[in-house]
């Protein structure tokens, strides 16, 4: 906000200059600055909302803009129809609705005069000039700009009545008729309905952003399952932590070799031929290896069998 106050107060002036200056026609060094002078002012009217409006209507942009179309030079002329072309589409920017100001000031100066009858003069033959022309009116009769459209058929029917190679002339004639048996609240109407909806789908999206931004407080987190160990024979266990461990390391391994030696308990009950292998229960008091009974080795078993033979 800062930027384009500072931008509309001290250097939009320079680009007004650019713009008004006499240049002599033919001169492509002369005519760059108006050119480039008529493409920021499209911009600006495009990205700047009202702060270009109060300018270009204020400083009678769009009029001053109309007098380049004189010199006949076709690159600026079609940057001047492209200038009109996007002040007239420009929108509220608060509610999204129909910017009229532009409209009232194209039809109290009667700015398109010279448009429509450089239009006229070119023919049926398709060019740029052809197609902007035809773009700008189309934009006027899909936006049902009352004031442009009750303008054109009322100064300029009789030159678009030739016109059939293009449906966009007979359209707006019966657009016109439309909106002159039509009550002129409905279009305002319109525009309530189109600035509601608007107003909701920001509101939807407001919504949207601050639940997904947003945390919620309300609910507690949900803490993670505890963390599954593998162990070889009993297959997944969860985790102890250290102080439990080191407490009951000890009394659950000697648990689990009496209970192997009894036979107790589903799969503790197997036969020797399936026994698991031994296990050696280590005494953190005693600092000792205590071997549980029948753990001498197959190799020295072997050897006491051989001399026993011997």
């Amino acid at each position: 906000d800062v930027f384009l106050d500072h931008f509309y107060a001290a250097n939009a002036a320079h680009i007004e200059v650019a713009l008004v200056q006499k240049a002599a026609a033919g001169s492509p060094s002369a005519l760059l600055p108006k050119y480039n002078a008529l493409e920021m002012f499209s911009m600006c009217a495009k990205q700047h909302g009202y702060r270009a409006k109060q300018y270009i209507v204020g400083h009678k942009i769009l009029q001053k803009a109309m007098e380049i179309v004189e010199l006949g030079e076709m690159q600026l002329t079609l940057s001047v129809i492209r200038l009109i072309r996007t002040c007239l589409g420009a929108k509220e920017s608060a509610s999204g609705a129909k910017d009229l100001a532009y409209a009232k000031c194209v039809e109290k100066h009667r700015l398109l005069d010279p448009i429509i009858d450089l239009f006229v003069a070119n023919g049926a033959r398709y060019n740029l000039l052809n197609s902007n022309v035809i773009e700008l009116v189309d934009l006027i009769h899909r936006e049902n700009i009352r004031e442009l459209i009750a303008y054109l058929m009322e100064e300029h029917k009789t030159k678009f009545d030739n016109i059939s190679y293009v449906d966009t002339f007979r359209m707006m004639a019966i657009q016109h008729q439309n909106n002159s048996s039509q009550d002129p609240m409905d279009d305002a109407k319109d525009d309530m309905r189109k600035v509601q909806s608007n107003t909701t789908e920001r509101l939807d999206e407001d919504c949207e952003y601050t639940y997904f931004e947003g945390g919620d407080d309300g609910e507690e987190e949900e803490k993670p399952p505890p963390a599954m160990d593998m162990d070889e024979e009993d297959g997944f266990m969860p985790r102890k932590t250290m102080e439990e461990d080191e407490g009951d390391g000890e009394d659950d391994l000697i648990s689990s070799i009496s209970r192997r030696k009894a036979g107790v308990g589903g799969k503790w009950g197997r036969s020797k031929k399936n026994a698991l292998p031994k296990k050696i229960a280590v005494s953190r008091k005693s600092n000792s290896i205590q071997s549980s009974p029948g753990s001498e080795s197959p190799r020295k078993k072997r050897r006491v069998d051989e001399m026993k033979v011997s």
